[in-house]
């Protein structure tokens, strides 16, 4: 299973500062929570996917592969709306490839499990507005920021945190608009958005309209 990750795994990767468990919900190939085995401050790296025929290719792909310290991956069968995560360690969790509907959900049930040590990267694929209309009302903080380009599309990656000396975060983000791929992240959203009339949708195209650089 050695695989190069992509811009959009690898950025989420760069996120990682040293925290022993890795936590990739929604994983599908398994790709971005495998990359950390080789740390030596990895513990444990938990690999969770709701759909059976995922989690069973990634067992088998498993079995055959390079993987020489197997007793370091958890592999489970699970929603992460109903996930029991560890507790009095430090943890990194990785939720992408998922809408933000879906996120809001898992958020909800993990945050009573969260420390303040604890980091929750997240990539949505849609519902970005409700997602973080959802974060700005929510306990959560914002460690940071950005957006990645692949395959021609543009994603989100926030970093939150439960530590209350980090700023909230914002309804249409501050850091993502700025430099060449931010001025192209903004021509995308305004040529997409623009056709949306609900109250939300309209207030962000407003926003985006008269943000200067």
């Amino acid at each position: 299973m050695n695989h190069t990750l992509g811009p959009r795994l690898l950025h989420l990767s760069s996120f990682y500062t040293h925290e022993q468990e890795i936590w990739d919900i929604g994983c599908d190939h398994g790709y971005l929570g495998l990359s950390f085995l080789c740390l030596e401050t990895v513990s444990s790296v938990y690999l969770v996917d709701p759909s059976k025929k995922v989690i069973d290719q990634l067992i088998n792909k498993l079995k055959d592969s390079y993987i020489t310290i197997p007793n370091k991956i958890k592999v489970l069968n699970q929603k992460g709306q109903y996930l029991e995560i560890s507790k009095n360690i430090k943890k990194i969790i990785f939720i992408a490839g998922m809408g933000g509907k879906e996120i809001i959900d898992i958020l909800d049930h993990m945050k009573p499990q969260l420390s303040v040590e604890d980091s929750v990267i997240i990539s949505p694929h849609k519902n970005i507005l409700e997602l973080r209309k959802y974060l700005l009302e929510s306990e959560f903080r914002l460690k940071d920021e950005s957006v990645i380009s692949e395959s021609g599309r543009f994603y989100q990656v926030l970093c939150l945190s439960l530590f209350s000396g980090h700023p909230k975060v914002s309804a249409f983000g501050e850091k993502l608009w700025s430099g060449s791929l931010g001025n192209s992240y903004r021509d995308y959203i305004l040529s997409t958005f623009s056709s949306h009339q609900d109250q939300l949708s309209m207030e962000f195209v407003h926003y985006l309209r008269h943000l200067s650089y």
